[in-house]
């Protein structure tokens, strides 16, 4: 009997092992509204959606992100409205270099971004700052580039530390009307 409990903790912990090896879904940042969108609420989580980088043929220095859905985004801020935050889970540092903000090129049927992959800037790609919330441990308020603005039109913020191998990302969209 003590053999056939030793055999299945010893199987379990192999499973455990294995299943731990693949890479977990999880967000190590969010991003938060905290101006006033434009149902009135303001510190609501923007919209989130798994981009996929579809299979391609040959290499690219460019890898370009799509999410399906024509429905319009559900946050949405008017220009000059909007305040962003991105917020880190326990333990992760400031996110400057991970996560990233893009115009979303839109289609009939689909919303897409390109990200570099030799870490010069990409089309659509949009300087920002972060800087510490003040008494708010793992807050950091969005501050554009120099020169950076943002115009109507959609919007992603990409947490490249959830990049998987089958071509999955993080984001957060937003609207500017």
């Amino acid at each position: 009997m003590k053999q056939k409990i030793a055999g299945l903790v010893l199987i379990a912990f192999v499973c455990l092992l294995t299943l731990s090896s693949f890479k977990h879904y999880y967000l190590n940042y969010q991003v938060i509204g905290c101006g006033i969108n434009a149902a009135g609420a303001t510190g609501e989580l923007l919209e989130q959606a798994t981009a996929t980088l579809p299979k391609g043929k040959g290499k690219s220095a460019t890898s370009t992100y799509s999410f399906q859905g024509t429905r319009a985004l559900t946050q949405r801020f008017k220009i000059g409205d909007q305040c962003l935050e991105v917020v880190a889970s326990t333990g992760q540092s400031n996110p400057t270099g991970i996560v990233s903000l893009f115009k979303l090129t839109v289609g009939k049927t689909n919303r897409s971004f390109s990200i570099t992959e030799d870490g010069t800037t990409a089309s659509g790609e949009i300087s920002f700052q972060l800087t510490p919330v003040d008494g708010s441990p793992g807050h950091f308020k969005v501050f554009l580039g120099p020169g950076a603005t943002l115009f109507p039109g959609e919007y992603v913020f990409a947490d490249r530390s959830t990049s998987t191998t089958d071509g999955k990302i993080n984001v957060w969209a937003f609207g500017i009307d």
